[in-house]
């Protein structure tokens, strides 16, 4: 026995062997994992990720070790019992939904000027919040994209644009979408793109989420209308104005697959630390009845540079921020009309030199600049 213990003594001790610096002193740190990484992690993301606050977070499974899967409550077996009969055996209907894709985000924070030793907790838990920050919106980029994609589209490309007039009809088709999907109405969302929330804002019909404060800003809730609460994201796709879902439609879990730690650097970074860990997670749409996309017509923005003229006595940039892609150029409503003493507008082009004129027939394509041309009377 004595032997035994003798032996597994030394097989630990190999395993780790301390690494010698130039003097020959042991010099072997071992790292220190973040105090509460978990809680700063699901706090971060609760707050600022959209996804977080609108999926279906009840998943089966381990994000970055194992399946993940969802249960589709709509495929449960329910039926009618019948004394005698009872319901037949192969008569289940319930049904998994698996999320193949799964994605993984690389942590790496350097504490520079600080060892694993020396590094303060504080320090470390406030760079893995930052970190939590930027996988936030890397979460809600690809997220929404599999969202709009996995959802039924409602209003194709082409469709009635949104304003001011239309807003609330649009919304509500979307509402009525959802209704025949026969969605719960508890926990449902409408995410739209900037500028349908700046529509929004003008209409008297919304609910202004002014309880949350300060909150409005930092996670993108901006009130509730017609049973819905109403997310702002300028990471919407391009081509999208607003999805409709219900909390059951799309689904999301994360794990930390290499738990965030301090870690010692080497190499360039001999002598500082860094907080290192690997976040894997899944998500995906289940039902795509519950996600309702109207993608109508693409927004982009817009701008006239007046080029030395003057609007008002205002010479700043007019910029159009829902500008329709696929409309004429000249023919915008309301066109901006500059002056400028002693000069004629001529006409527009894409350079502030004129050499490149706007054509009558020219199509907005994407964010572009277009200049006034002038010509000394």
């Amino acid at each position: 026995m004595k032997r035994l213990l003798l032996f597994m003594v030394a097989l630990i001790s190999s395993m780790f062997e301390p690494l010698r610096n130039e003097m020959g002193t042991a010099s072997y740190i071992l790292p220190r994992k973040v105090t509460g990484y978990s809680e700063i992690s699901e706090e971060v993301l609760a707050a600022e990720s959209i996804i977080r606050q609108v999926s279906n977070l009840d998943i089966e499974g381990t994000p970055g070790f194992t399946t993940v899967s969802v249960f589709v409550h709509s495929l449960t077996t329910v039926a009618e019992y019948v004394p005698g009969t009872g319901l037949a055996m192969d008569d289940d209907t319930s049904a998994y939904v698996t999320l193949s894709n799964g994605v993984e985000i690389a942590v790496n924070e350097v504490l520079d000027g600080y060892t694993v030793a020396t590094a303060p907790m504080d320090l470390a838990v406030k760079r893995l919040a930052a970190a939590n920050s930027a996988i936030a919106e890397s979460v809600d980029t690809a997220a929404l994209v599999l969202m709009e994609s996995g959802g039924t589209e409602l209003v194709a490309v082409g469709g009635a644009k949104v304003d001011t007039t239309t807003v609330v009809a649009k919304i509500l088709a979307l509402k009525a979408a959802l209704d025949t999907a026969k969605a719960p109405r508890k926990d449902r969302y409408l995410i739209v793109n900037v500028a349908v929330e700046n529509i929004l804002l003008q209409t008297a019909a919304i609910i202004l989420n002014t309880d949350r404060g300060d909150n409005i800003q930092a996670d993108g809730y901006i009130g509730r209308l017609y049973g819905f609460d109403i997310f702002g994201s300028p990471l919407v796709p391009t081509a999208t104005n607003m999805m409709a879902m219900q909390k059951r439609g799309f689904a999301f879990g994360y794990n930390w697959k290499v738990e965030p730690m301090i870690k010692e650097l080497t190499n360039a970074y001999i002598g500082d630390s860094a907080v290192q860990g690997r976040l894997a997670y899944n998500c995906g749409a289940v039902r795509a009845t519950l996600i309702q996309v109207d993608n109508g017509r693409a927004w982009t923005s817009l701008t006239f540079d007046l080029n030395g003229g003057n609007i008002a006595a205002s010479e700043a940039d007019v910029v159009v921020e829902n500008a329709i892609v696929g409309n004429v150029i000249l023919d915008y409503e309301p066109f901006p009309v500059p002056v400028y003493t002693a000069n004629t507008l001529t006409g527009w082009a894409y350079d502030a030199g004129g050499t490149s004129a706007v054509g009558a027939t020219d199509v907005i394509t994407a964010d572009d600049t277009i200049y006034a041309v002038w010509e000394a009377d």
